[in-house]
């Protein structure tokens, strides 16, 4: 059973918390490993304290909400971000519409105001790369000074390494672009994966024989173009896939057709129109390239589908990977993109 989270919609018109909280704050973009241990470790730290566990996150890059340039492109819709961090069993999750007022409020005022005053901070759990407030001067250092005078407890957390290099969203989202997904996957714990819709295509596929659904990612990151074996969640069920990321060369005039995702879906025939799905990356299969005729890309999608087959054979109990199971429940609530 999946663990309840509240979810805090604006911290402008948030009234202050009946319990104390044990909290951190952060972008969490993709909820790495390292996101992930800080996470955690409030989730420890509130049950040995019956405090909440909080998480305060915001619902788009910080450099793209206050209009500074140069947001990278986001691993993770607010969605699935939120289904990442209710899968690691926080309480309340505050989402925060970062605006120019809060963006310029001083580090000492947000940390009193907000943190203190309104999500009443018994303890908080940060990392040492940590910025806030105006100019990003706040630091873990004055989280700890201001919390010395007001009586809350500060924990830094050290930054998790593999392969000898800190886990951050860059390594990840460098990782996913160069198609290097055991990379990726090691820096995230889990297999990386993508949330989106279905959406009504050319029918292409069901001309050449093989049903797909075409998605319409609502994250921002998706791995270079060519075949993958993917698991699709529909309605928290998993399905073995084929999924071709490209512009579909046999059938465009040029090499400026926009990129698509288009799935097949093994032993699937329900109509999926307009939901929400996760498709959940394992292997590259093969490039995308031109074909001759729509006969012998057929053919070849007769092949990647019995690439996929015998990868999923392969692999004890079918499929299995772990994927964000809570990210229809959280599209349900009526979260939007972000």
């Amino acid at each position: 059973m999946l663990p309840i989270m509240r979810i805090v919609n604006s911290i402008q018109r948030l009234a202050a918390f009946r319990r104390p909280s044990c909290l951190t704050i952060g972008t969490f973009d993709g909820v790495h490993l390292g996101h992930q241990e800080v996470i955690k470790r409030i989730v420890e730290r509130a049950a040995d304290s019956e405090l909440m566990s909080v998480v305060m996150t915001f619902d788009t890059h910080p450099r793209s909400a206050v209009g500074t340039g140069g947001a990278p492109p986001l691993l993770t819709c607010t969605a699935h971000k939120l289904a990442l961090i209710k899968e690691l069993g926080v309480d309340v999750c505050v989402l925060v519409e970062l605006d120019e007022n809060l963006a310029s409020m001083p580090g000492r005022d947000f940390v009193v105001d907000v943190l203190y005053k309104r999500l009443r901070a018994g303890g908080i759990v940060v990392g040492p790369r940590l910025r806030f407030g105006r100019g990003r001067r706040g630091t873990p250092a004055l989280l700890k000074r201001l919390g010395e005078k007001l009586g809350f407890w500060v924990e830094l957390v050290d930054e998790v390494f593999v392969g000898g290099v800190p886990v951050s969203s860059t390594m990840v989202r460098r990782s996913i672009l160069k198609g290097n997904l055991a990379a990726a996957e090691s820096l995230l714990g889990r297999r990386f994966s993508i949330v989106g819709r279905v959406v009504r295509g050319r029918t292409i596929g069901r001309k050449l024989g093989y049903r797909t659904a075409n998605i319409n990612s609502f994250d921002e990151v998706v791995p270079p173009t060519g075949v993958y074996v993917v698991e699709v969640i529909v309605d928290a069920e998993k399905h073995p896939g084929a999924l071709n990321v490209g512009s579909r060369p046999t059938f465009s005039c040029g090499d400026f057709s926009p990129p698509v995702l288009e799935v097949h879906i093994l032993g699937f025939n329900k109509p999926i129109y307009g939901k929400r799905v996760e498709i959940v990356f394992h292997r590259r299969v093969r490039d995308e390239r031109r074909f001759a005729s729509p006969k012998h890309l057929s053919a070849q999608i007769a092949l990647d589908i019995e690439e996929v087959k015998r990868y999923f054979r392969g692999q004890r109990g079918g499929c299995s990977s772990r994927g964000s199971a809570a990210t229809s429940e959280i599209f349900a609530a009526g979260k939007r993109k972000g």
